[in-house]
């Protein structure tokens, strides 16, 4: 049973591969590939995917991905609740499934955690300290926006400055256009 499991999630994640490539050429072949991960493999996670190609049901795509195990699924939700939350009630349960995401170890999350404490948002308060752990950790989980945003405020602190170009290195190696820009404009100094 466990190898047919992981032969399943390869085929999906293959699948869902392939849709994110088709759909720049043949929307409505992704759009069937999408559905066959979905349907025929049971990969929820295809639908945060189908969501950019079938607007009319994004919201739903988004809500059946947040329900997979796979975490970036998972932190797309979140991000949307996030996003049209109205009420502190609603903020704060929405930045609980970013934090869940987050602390399971998906980057992106860690680096909207980051900037929630940054900034004051969404019900966070500002906590450099916050900052600093949600940007590290998913700068150490290999993000590269994540990089930058912790090579940032490194630069803002009291460390090293070899520790801060560190992380933007990493950033810009990563492909990360802002991390190069700004270890660009930190060469310069």
């Amino acid at each position: 049973v466990g190898s047919e499991m992981c032969i399943r999630d390869r085929c999906s994640r293959s699948l869902i591969n392939l849709a994110r490539h088709t759909g720049n050429e043949d929307v409505p072949a992704a759009i069937e590939l999408f559905k066959k991960a979905a349907e025929d493999y049971g990969d929820l996670a295809a639908h945060c995917y189908w969501a950019d190609y079938d607007k009319a049901n994004y919201v739903e795509h988004l809500r059946l991905g947040g329900q997979s195990s796979d975490l970036f699924a998972r932190y797309c939700w979140a991000f949307h609740c996030v996003k049209v939350a109205d009420t502190d009630s609603e903020k704060e349960a929405a930045v609980a499934l970013v934090r869940q995401a987050a602390e399971k170890g998906e980057g992106l999350a860690c680096v909207s955690m980051g900037q929630y404490y940054a900034s004051g948002l969404h019900g966070c308060p500002v906590d450099q300290e916050n900052h600093l752990y949600w940007s590290k950790r998913g700068a150490n989980l290999g993000n590269e926006r994540a990089c930058v945003a912790y090579g940032m405020a490194l630069l803002d602190s009291s460390e090293p400055r070899s520790e801060a170009w560190k992380y933007l290195k990493r950033s810009a190696m990563l492909g990360e256009a802002y991390g190069q820009s700004l270890l660009g404009l930190q060469m310069l100094n």
